[in-house]
């Protein structure tokens, strides 16, 4: 796969990285997904991740570094991919928004094994002006390991604004 037939998403203020360097997956990535290319460093750092290209799903191959010491995949990087497939899947279904996460509960129901390849379906059951809640489902073969529901803080972007931080960071 070449970094042309990426998805780009902007992550902040950065622009989306178009120079990423491409991990050979374990196994083949199923059809309709594409690597997602962002400077986001949190996903960057647990990935790679790949978005489909028409479905609110991110999808990802679960390698060596994913594990816990009981050689299965461990419990933060499963609730990390939920979360940030919320925002991935926001950003490109509805990219006037910037989420935030407010709230995000997680039930484990299943261990995900070294080479699963994990589907993260997105659901947004309620658009509000300010919050916009979702539920999300991660799948491996079509059963089902984890679930969450999640509660996001979302700000129109409009009128010139951009996705800058809030806050600036601290001087030291």
């Amino acid at each position: 796969m070449s970094a042309t037939r990426s998805i780009a998403l902007e992550c902040g203020t950065l622009p989306a990285r178009q120079d990423v360097a491409l991990v050979a997956p374990v196994a083949p990535v199923p059809p309709g997904f594409r690597l997602l290319a962002t400077r986001c460093g949190f996903i960057n750092l647990f990935g790679p991740v790949y978005l489909h290209e028409t479905e609110p799903v991110v999808g990802a191959r679960v390698a060596a570094q994913h594990l816990n010491i009981q050689d299965i995949a461990h419990g933060g990087y499963l609730a990390a991919l939920a979360d940030s497939a919320y925002g991935i899947v926001m950003r490109r279904d509805l990219p006037d928004l910037v989420p935030r996460t407010a709230h995000l509960s997680v039930d484990y129901l299943a261990a995900v094994r070294e080479g699963d390849w994990i589907e993260a379906r997105v659901t947004f059951v309620k658009q509000g002006k300010r919050i916009t809640n979702g539920t999300c489902c991660l799948t491996v073969d079509g059963r089902m390991v984890l679930q969450t529901t999640g509660v996001f803080a979302t700000q129109r972007m409009g009128n010139g604004q951009t996705r800058a931080r809030e806050n600036p960071p601290r001087q030291t």
